[in-house]
């Protein structure tokens, strides 16, 4: 059969590199101007989620010494890669239709405009905790496996529980993730992550998983 695990691996690229995209494009405000942008780019972030989600399912497959431990993994990445199409769907399509259709509005249904904006943007928020807290857990639970055995490097396994720590730390001192600059930092190292496990990934012989 042919090595599924390097297909695996495709996909995680795919989904990463996606979401590079949409971290570049992504405006740091929303404006008239840049609707169309911000719904592309956000467009790109849904793209992104079943090729992420196919590659989360290779890699647990992969992990097969402490099945149990990766596939609790996996839950955590299915669950936060459909929080993070909520947070997509609310702030990259539901957000601009309705900013298009309320920027001429003035008054009182301007007032009752913006209220339901930062409602939005609120709900937004809470589902992207989820999607980052999620998949925080997910790398948690992955790189302890692989910090305890084969087959991929043990430097992986702390490279992601290092990224953890460093994120745990940040909303200790007070970071606020949802500011764009820090939601990118920590997409950035999530990518970078996915990255080189994939890479890793695409080495493996080919097992019975396959």
């Amino acid at each position: 059969m042919k090595e599924k695990h390097k297909i695996y691996g495709v996909s995680l690229i795919t989904g990463a590199g996606l979401m590079v995209a949409t971290m570049v494009l992504h405006p740091a405000h929303l404006e008239t101007e840049l609707l169309f942008v911000n719904m592309i780019s956000h467009s790109l972030a849904i793209l992104s989620l079943p090729f992420s989600l196919y590659g989360f399912w290779g890699l647990s497959r992969s992990l097969e010494q402490l099945p149990i431990a990766a596939n609790v993994g996996f839950c955590f990445a299915l669950f936060g890669l459909i929080a993070g199409m909520f947070a997509a769907a609310i702030d990259g399509l539901a957000a601009s239709i309705f900013f298009k259709h309320i920027a001429q509005s003035s008054g009182a249904q301007a007032d009752v405009a913006d209220l339901i904006l930062d409602y939005s943007f609120a709900l937004n928020n809470a589902v992207s905790y989820i999607f980052m807290g999620a998949i925080a857990i997910a790398i948690a639970f992955w790189s302890v496996v692989i910090v305890m055995g084969n087959p991929y490097k043990s430097w992986l396994g702390y490279l992601g529980l290092g990224l953890i720590l460093t994120c745990l730390i940040a909303i200790l001192l007070g970071t606020n993730f949802m500011a764009v600059w820090a939601f990118r930092l920590f997409v950035f190292g999530l990518v970078a992550w996915i990255i080189l496990v994939s890479m890793d990934m695409m080495k493996l012989p080919v097992k019975s998983y396959d």
